[in-house]
């Protein structure tokens, strides 16, 4: 495993598109630093562009650096659900680029529960992700099911993901917020 985490964090570094598992599905992602990693998600995943990606992070800190600000409710879902199968969608800093977020003003960010992801940020940093699988397909849960759609891709296998099912997306940008798709945890505030 330790030979295949060193090659997926070379190939994010060198600007490449990477799968990778969370505890909802597994992800296509790249870093955010790369505006051609960002355009062959999109065109690999066969993606409308109109259509934003999330950034994925592994700490307070790097959810800091992406947005304007913290208001507090998202401190709460932060503080509750973070890290957790939870997107929460808020305004975007200038560190944010547009093609993520399909030219909106907010930013989808997420905190996965995986041990093995939260490893690969941390060495990588911030990664724009979306689910593996082709657009309007069942996204993968599996490295197998991620390989039947992106054969040619780099597949980091971390076994069968905990949910199956993409994480919940809250915009935090309304007050108050509201829930845009509901997912493997309930929110209550």
């Amino acid at each position: 495993m330790d030979y295949k985490f060193k090659k997926a964090c070379q190939l994010i570094k060198n600007g490449e598109v990477v799968i990778f598992p969370t505890e909802t599905v597994y992800g296509i992602g790249a870093s955010i630093n790369y505006p051609e990693s960002i355009d062959k998600i999109f065109t690999t995943k066969e993606r409308d562009k109109s259509k934003p990606m999330q950034i994925l992070v592994s700490n307070l800190n790097q959810i800091k650096t992406l947005v304007k600000e913290i208001p507090k409710v998202a401190e709460e879902i932060i503080e509750k659900y973070m890290p957790g199968p939870i997107t929460i969608l808020l305004y975007k800093s200038g560190e944010v680029s547009g093609l993520i977020t399909a030219g909106s003003d907010k930013v989808g960010i997420r905190f996965p529960d995986n041990e093995l992801t939260l490893k690969l940020i941390n060495e990588c940093g911030p990664l724009v992700a979306t689910s593996a699988n082709l657009s309007g397909q069942k996204p993968a849960a599996t490295a197998k099911e991620a390989e039947k759609y992106f054969p040619d891709l780099f597949i980091l296998d971390g076994g069968k993901c905990k949910y199956k099912e993409a994480s919940a997306v809250v915009d935090l940008t309304f007050s108050p917020y509201k829930i845009l798709r509901k997912g493997p945890i309930e929110i209550r505030m």
